[in-house]
């Protein structure tokens, strides 16, 4: 009786959901509870670490000096919290440090990443080590979503295989009660 009443509330709540993420704080925490997602956040955060990776390395070797590169680096990336990190690491390096020091006192960054670009930046090859990197978490990406698909192919099967199952009862239900009343 009240299915209006259901689709109004739906329609709401995407709406005030929609109005949330537009707004600059509300998008901070959608991004950071998005990494926390089981599947989703290990994901999304390979990704943004070889965009990251390989942006930072292109610019590097384009000839561009490190702020200005991490200033690029941090436009590109579309996760809010990740964006807001950056303004610690570049303020990090404007002071001096190195790329990798507040890279890991952000906490977001793999340590494996964070040990190339330490590794890069004593060789003195930051710029092949950061490409190095994104192609390193790139294959990583592709590999965890060849799994992904991998996993989710049995449960189609099985969905299908009860939604067959489902159909073929309700078609052959009636014709037995139709035999049993002959």
């Amino acid at each position: 009786n009240w299915w209006y009443a259901i689709v109004l509330a739906i329609f709401g709540v995407l709406a005030l959901w929609r109005s949330w993420i537009s707004r600059d704080k509300g998008r901070k925490t959608w991004d950071r509870i998005k990494l926390k997602f089981p599947l989703y956040g290990g994901l999304h955060s390979k990704l943004v670490c070889a965009r990251f990776s390989r942006t930072l390395g292109t610019m590097l070797q384009s000839g561009l000096t490190m702020l200005p590169a991490l200033e690029v680096v941090s436009n590109v990336l579309e996760n809010a919290h990740y964006r807001e990190k950056m303004e610690d690491v570049r303020a990090g390096v404007r002071r001096g440090r190195e790329l990798s020091v507040p890279l890991q006192e952000t906490g977001l960054f793999p340590s494996l990443m964070i040990q190339m670009i330490d590794l890069g930046q004593k060789s003195g090859e930051i710029e092949d080590m950061m490409l190095r990197v994104s192609e390193t978490y790139d294959e990583d990406v592709r590999l965890t979503i060849d799994a992904l698909v991998g996993l989710m192919e049995p449960i189609i099967i099985i969905v299908m295989g009860v939604f067959v199952g489902l159909l073929v009862t309700a078609i052959l239900l009636p014709i037995l009660d139709m035999s049993k009343n002959i």
